[in-house]
């Protein structure tokens, strides 16, 4: 049993990289922002939240990565703590749920501010990522 030579795929093709930088001014308390796009087809392999500057709300802040897809605002990140630095992996499998549907989609931060006055925050969404169908290059099979 197994593929026989012709029924290999010897299609390849590299990982997509998308960020966007942001800092408190680019988000509303409450919000859904658009962060990145992602085109149709796009399977979501891991994304990343990194906090450079600490968030400064009187109590709490936290972040939230999801999308526009039934506006599904803690799809890939729930409510996380950013009122100190670091890195933090989406929480959930992106190969089960980021599937992007034909149009693509926005992948959104939504913010929650535990009230003051903030006047800090700063970080970066990062998301690899594959489109089906797409081929930057081809592994030649060798039948044995």
């Amino acid at each position: 049993m197994g593929f026989n030579a012709a029924g290999i795929n010897i299609n390849r093709q590299t990982v997509l990289c998308a960020y966007q930088d942001f800092d408190l001014s680019d988000l509303e308390d409450g919000v859904a922002v658009k962060a990145i796009h992602l085109p149709a087809g796009s399977r979501i392999l891991r994304g990343f939240l990194d906090i450079s500057e600490a968030f400064d709300s009187t109590t709490s802040d936290t972040l939230s990565v999801g999308d526009e897809v039934a506006d599904d605002v803690d799809k890939y990140l729930v409510a996380t703590d950013v009122q100190s630095t670091g890195l933090t992996a989406f929480s959930l499998t992106p190969l089960t749920v980021g599937q992007i549907p034909s149009g693509g989609t926005w992948v959104t931060l939504s913010w929650t501010s535990g009230g003051g006055t903030p006047a800090a925050g700063k970080g970066r969404l990062q998301i690899e990522y594959v489109v089906d169908g797409r081929q930057t290059e081809f592994h030649p099979v060798r039948p044995s």
